[in-house]
């Protein structure tokens, strides 16, 4: 069972104007996460976060909270046995000390 890794980083970019709220930009790295029934998938990241598959899973729950290993925050999971190939889509929330920022739209687990 191979283990993937999968880094949530947000890079905060001041509003145009002076406006005083704060616009994130989540990066996945890998972008795109191809898996095999059994893998091992583990997000990290520099701050609390939680996963939320919106229409089905390819995990036992369907909500993903991480937890802190150390200075990080990581979610480590497996891909379960009888999980039909497919993309899996999910969403991510962050907080981070600038704000909480949230991925809703984008992000997968392509199970092969």
């Amino acid at each position: 069972m191979p283990n993937i890794g999968i880094k949530l980083e947000v890079s905060t970019l001041r509003v145009p104007h002076g406006a005083p709220r704060k616009v994130g930009d989540i990066t996945y790295a890998p972008a795109v996460s191809n898996v095999a029934r059994g893998d091992v998938i583990a997000w990290n990241a520099g701050a609390p976060f939680t996963l939320v598959f919106r229409e089905r899973t390819p995990f036992d729950d369907a909500v993903l909270h991480s937890e802190q290993t150390g200075t990080s925050h990581a979610v480590r999971t497996n891909v379960r046995a009888d999980t039909p190939p497919g993309i899996y889509y999910y969403a991510v929330g962050i907080a981070t000390p600038e704000g909480v920022f949230v991925d809703a739209g984008c992000p997968a687990v392509i199970v092969h």
